[in-house]
């Protein structure tokens, strides 16, 4: 039995740890660069709606590995993953001067996929994680802006727990998050979408003088 064969199912057995009991992990978001304002979002009303659009894995984020690779215990979030994402977009949005509330210029982000999916390597694992927004401007049925990004984390590991799918899952979110403040296109489309529907203030008869 070589050095080679028994260090590696050392790592095997590492990498499965406690794979039989399931984790639950608080997320957070953690941006991944600073924001800057923008002065033309001064003022601009946003109604942000962010929809739970996973087809799978609704109720978990990522599971346990046994040595093998088998999918084992679940790994839970405390929350709802599009909390989560509702909060990060609300922090970017208000940090670059928008007023995001109950009215306004309508924003829909639909989460299409929150998960890590644990590999197995020969000394190492691996976290995969990946995060899916759609994200839709105006009215959803002739939207100005439609567009879906995506961001994909991998770390090697050397536990298939919570921890690591829960950092994982959060650095994939700060990309998903930071591509989608960066693209012009969305940026134009709040500004001169919101801008054309804030009403026009007019004086009333007791600021008119003649």
């Amino acid at each position: 039995m070589t050095s080679r064969f028994i260090l590696s199912m050392i790592a095997l057995t590492l990498l499965a740890g406690c794979a039989l009991s399931e984790d639950k992990v608080a997320l957070r978001y953690v941006p991944t660069t600073s924001s800057a304002s923008v002065e033309a979002a001064k003022g601009l009303q946003i109604n942000l709606d962010v929809v739970d659009a996973r087809t799978t894995n609704r109720t978990v984020i990522s599971r346990k590995i046994n040595g093998y690779g088998m999918e084992m215990a679940a790994i839970r979030a405390t929350q709802n993953p599009t909390e989560l994402v509702e909060r990060a977009l609300k922090q970017e949005l208000r940090s670059r001067g928008f007023d995001v509330g109950n009215s306004g210029l309508s924003v829909t982000a639909k989460l299409n996929e929150f998960y890590n999916q644990y590999e197995v390597g020969f000394f190492t694992g691996s976290a995969v994680s990946n995060v899916v927004v759609h994200i839709l401007v105006g009215d959803t049925v002739e939207p100005s802006f439609d567009k879906t990004f995506s961001a994909n984390q991998t770390d090697e590991v050397v536990l298939a727990d919570g921890a690591n799918a829960k950092a994982a899952l959060e650095a994939a979110l700060g990309k998903v998050v930071s591509e989608v403040m960066a693209n012009p296109d969305f940026m134009n489309a709040l500004v001169n979408k919101a801008d054309s529907q804030t009403p026009e203030v007019t004086p009333s008869s007791e600021d008119v003088t003649s």
